[in-house]
């Protein structure tokens, strides 16, 4: 993902990151971590709580367990943050 591109247009006076890219950031660490493709078919839970901004985006990790059902879908509960700050929680049902 390139994120210098995402913040210059995405609020250029103040720019932060949209939701929808932090939920890909999710998706694709969980991605690396599990050595499969995931493919996002719903999301609850979802909560944005503070932005991110480029100032903060090389400080933040995203943790992240997941369920495998043993069927083709994995549900991921993740939290992106630093360690002051929790930016996003998340649920997400991910077909493998």
């Amino acid at each position: 993902m390139n994120y210098e591109q995402i913040f210059a247009v995405h609020f250029p006076s103040h720019p932060i990151l949209p939701g929808v890219c932090i939920m890909q950031m999710v998706v694709e660490h969980a991605e690396r971590t599990m050595g499969c493709q995931l493919v996002p078919t719903a999301a609850k839970d979802v909560k944005f709580l503070v932005p991110v901004t480029p100032e903060v985006l090389d400080n933040i990790q995203c943790d992240i367990s997941a369920t495998d059902d043993g069927k083709g879908m994995v549900t991921l509960r993740a939290k992106v943050k630093d360690a002051a700050t929790t930016y996003a929680k998340m649920t997400l049902k991910c077909k493998k």
